[in-house]
């Protein structure tokens, strides 16, 4: 399976804008990769949240949106898997999850981050419960959103699943993405990991590729740019 991980400037509070983004890179990239890899947060961007809980609820979508349907009809109709990061609604709670759709626009799995990313107390503002592993095209997946990989008793939970890729979208400050306190927690997995970073205001992009708990592909913070990566070749 051909993995595209994207390192793209996040329009925060334009998901028109960020929708565009992710149109031109299916155009480019439909026929060099299987599945395309965003960043956390990528369709919203988290600078879009002003924690006003009533305007927040009122311009973020669910998991059944507009902008996700679209994202469903690109996927068919191009024949290529999307997962990105968005802020998610569901009744009076926000959550920073990280969605994956296969290539007949079905949405295979929407992981919400189980630790806390707000920069608020209100309850509005949550988090996950559960990590769920998910079958695409007989590869067995488990996403984990930034700070989830690196709590020790989660880190165990994944080393157990016994899966073939983790997708690891996270939310780093400049300078931060591939340093050893940043990434340690990958060095006793096996699976091939696949690290995007958001690319906005303050985090500056930057994508890694691990396998073995080792880096083997990488993108520097603050490029604009892709990361292929082919797993049947490891």
């Amino acid at each position: 399976m051909k993995f595209g991980l994207l390192s793209l400037k996040t329009q925060s509070g334009q998901p028109q804008k960020n929708l565009t983004q992710i149109k031109r890179c299916i155009g480019l990239y439909r026929n060099q990769c299987d599945v395309l890899c965003f960043g956390e947060s990528f369709l919203n961007g988290y600078s879009s949240l002003v924690y006003d809980p009533k305007e927040d609820i009122d311009k973020l979508p669910t998991n059944d949106d507009n902008h996700i349907r679209l994202l469903q009809v690109w996927a068919h109709r191009y024949q290529i898997a999307l997962s990105f990061g968005y802020l998610e609604k569901e009744d009076d709670k926000i959550y920073s999850s990280y969605m994956f759709i296969g290539d007949e626009g079905e949405i295979i799995n929407n992981y919400r981050r189980l630790t806390p990313s707000f920069n608020s107390k209100d309850e509005t503002y949550s988090h996950g419960q559960n990590i769920e592993t998910f079958i695409y095209k007989d590869r067995k997946f488990v996403t984990l959103i930034c700070e989830d990989l690196r709590k020790q008793a989660v880190l165990e939970e994944v080393k157990d699943l016994d899966s073939d890729v983790i997708l690891w979208p996270i939310y780093m400050s400049s300078g931060e993405v591939f340093s050893e306190k940043s990434t340690r927690c990958v060095n006793e997995l096996k699976p091939l990991v696949l690290m995007v970073n958001a690319f906005d205001e303050d985090a500056k992009g930057g994508v890694g590729v691990y396998l073995h708990g080792q880096l083997i592909k990488s993108l520097a913070e603050n490029k604009e740019g892709i990361i292929t990566v082919d797993d049947t070749h490891y």
